[in-house]
């Protein structure tokens, strides 16, 4: 008989999180350098929620019709707008909160 001492523990999971790489196209670009102040914050920390879990539903929202791709995160007044693929997110807008965020 084994005692408990002996016996094979649960099997640890590892603790290192799977972090996506940002890859951005050029209007987001453009558009992340051109913000400051207390609106560059809001959307670094939306992209660093983007990072760690492209897919966290208290934030992030999947989009539908001809952005059925696509997610969105809104943080303060600003929108940011990505699809996800394998291990890379692609940001493809950064944008105040209005109208023309979602038109091509």
């Amino acid at each position: 008989m084994t005692s408990r001492k002996d016996a094979p523990g649960p099997q640890k999971k590892s603790s290192a999180k799977r972090s996506f790489k940002l890859e951005f196209a050029r209007p987001a670009e453009r558009a992340l350098e051109s913000i400051s102040g207390k609106d560059k914050s809001l959307v670094t920390e939306a992209l660093r929620i983007i990072k760690a879990n492209p897919y966290d539903p208290t934030h992030c929202t999947k989009l539908h019709g001809k952005w059925k791709d696509f997610w969105k995160i809104t943080k303060g007044g600003w929108r940011v707008v990505y699809k996800v693929e394998k291990s890379t997110v692609f940001v493809a807008y950064i944008r105040p909160r209005d109208d023309s965020t979602y038109r091509r």
